[in-house]
């Protein structure tokens, strides 16, 4: 199931299931391809959550989630970035102190608190944009 945050349903969506949307998923957040991966001119996205192990159908290695979210914050992406992972607390928080992240829970978190936590990040990101 999908939990949409007061988000436009024809933009938001789940990615990852296959090795290729994995490899396009900074496209997407970007906005240079659509959720069906097609190329796009949209505007970036304003969150992006990512699973921080993401094994890849292809039979190669995983993809850290923590290493897509750097590589978003370098080519400029400056929405909330979340990262989710099944590890331990203090993988938990040793993720939320990296700069590339904004926000970590586990995986089987709280759904309304993980929301609630994004939607206040994004919000907190609007209004520093706008003074």
């Amino acid at each position: 199931s999908r939990l949409f945050v007061q988000a436009a349903p024809s933009r938001s969506g789940s990615i990852g299931s296959t090795a290729e949307e994995v490899r396009s998923f900074v496209d997407v957040v970007m906005g240079r391809k659509d959720l069906s991966l097609e190329p796009a001119t949209l505007p970036p996205a304003d969150i992006a959550v990512i699973d921080q192990n993401i094994d890849l159908d292809d039979g190669d290695d995983s993809v850290r989630g923590l290493d897509l979210a750097q590589q978003l914050r370098q080519e400029g992406f400056e929405g909330v970035i979340c990262i989710l992972t099944g590890a331990h607390r203090d993988e938990v928080e040793r993720l939320g102190q990296n700069p590339a992240v904004d926000l970590a829970f586990e995986t089987n978190g709280d759904l309304q608190k993980i929301a609630d936590a994004l939607l206040d990040a994004r919000t907190r990101l609007a209004k520093n944009r706008s003074s």
